[in-house]
């Protein structure tokens, strides 16, 4: 390739002298021209100048035209460089021999100054823009790579939220994390804390006492904390350290650090999610408890008031029977007798009420405790 002080030089590799002066009045003052009398000399010329086009004679002392060509694309310094032969050699056979050396054209000598300027200008500006497509085509890979590249990063993220909302526990979701690191091809410490008992763990396992030190402090540092090789990401409940960040592929880097940050976030908004989902089982728990307690001291009360009703039922008919029994000896009239028998009677029935009543409560209570564990679930 040209160096950018070359451009618009050609060289002529003739070993006629005319053949180069003549070629020089024609190209001038568009181009500037540099001449070599043979091939051995164009050649050394060719790579020390990196000219934008050769013109190339065909028979030549020592080395010919086809063989230089061949030379001249063979090697990588030079292998770019269009080639012109200008020859008095224009047959069929002479021109097949030129194309199959690598030349990109062919003009006749004695050649016209005007079809020459044409002919050079037309292989330089078509391999311009050969170039311009191939840098615009490497371009366009690279940017497709990326962007491949990227798609299956943001993936191992995506897959990361699909798996991590199935974790029932901070060791479950520890191990998700450590697959998607193990994905990008990186090494690191996670420490997950929340409701439940803190979780310290490393991709190769339980975590040593200096590696949950540094964790520690780098759960007090900023949300993102980068030291050479190692970062750090910091969400509520959650510091993922990373040992081998590929400081190598910038690039890469870059896009790792994002879906890092990411994955970080998602694993602090599980926790979060755990936790809750602790707390709700936790007030379930305990309504289920206290609905337990209900009925056992609805139970207790009710036993307890049929013992008593009982107990108080036989006192009554106790007392009515003796008093009927001592009416012989209070000289009741018999009227008198049916009205203290009727008042007595008459208690007993209040009595009776009196429990039926609470037989009601009793009743309305179980039905509350019933429609409380139907509707929170806890039956």
């Amino acid at each position: 390739m040209q160096n950018e002080h070359d451009v618009g030089l050609v060289l002529v590799i003739d070993d006629d002298a005319l053949i180069r002066e003549m070629v020089t009045d024609a190209l001038e003052p568009a181009w500037r021209v540099a001449g070599a009398q043979d091939a051995s000399q164009g050649l050394h010329m060719a790579a020390e100048l990196q000219p934008a086009l050769i013109l190339l004679d065909v028979q030549m002392p020592g080395i010919d035209g086809f063989e230089a060509c061949r030379r001249l694309k063979d090697d990588f310094a030079t292998s770019d460089i269009p080639v012109l032969f200008l020859s008095g050699l224009n047959t069929l056979e002479d021109r097949l021999a030129g194309l199959e050396a690598g030349a990109e054209d062919f003009i006749a000598k004695p050649f016209d100054a005007i079809e020459l300027n044409a002919r050079v200008q037309g292989i330089v500006r078509q391999l311009a823009e050969r170039k311009r497509l191939a840098a615009s085509a490497q371009s366009a890979f690279s940017t497709a790579f990326t962007a491949m590249s990227s798609a299956g990063e943001l993936g191992v993220v995506i897959e990361f939220m699909r798996s991590g909302f199935g974790c029932t526990d901070y060791d479950a979701l520890a191990t998700a994390v450590f697959a998607a690191l193990t994905q990008y091809g990186l090494d690191g410490a996670l420490s997950l804390r929340g409701s439940a008992a803190p979780l310290i763990r490393t991709s190769q396992g339980e975590a040593s006492a200096m590696e949950a030190g540094v964790l520690a402090l780098m759960g007090g540092q900023d949300r993102i904390v980068s030291l050479g090789r190692r970062a750090a990401f910091n969400y509520p409940g959650v510091t993922l350290l990373v040992k081998n960040m590929p400081l190598d592929d910038p690039d890469r880097a870059g896009r790792l650090r994002d879906h890092l940050a990411i994955l970080a976030e998602a694993a602090s908004a599980r926790v979060r999610a755990l936790d809750a989902d602790a707390a709700v089982r936790l007030r379930e728990r305990q309504l289920r408890e206290m609905l337990d307690e209900t009925r056992r001291a609805i139970d207790a009360i009710e036993a307890q008031r049929r013992a008593q009703r009982g107990a108080i039922t036989v006192a009554l008919e106790t007392m009515l029977h003796g008093t009927e029994r001592e009416f012989l000896h209070m000289g009741l009239s018999e009227s008198q007798e049916e009205r203290v028998a009727m008042l007595l009677r008459a208690a007993t029935y209040e009595v009776s009420n009196v429990y039926d009543s609470a037989d009601d409560a009793s009743a309305g209570l179980r039905a509350l405790a019933a429609r409380l564990a139907q509707e929170t679930g806890t039956a």
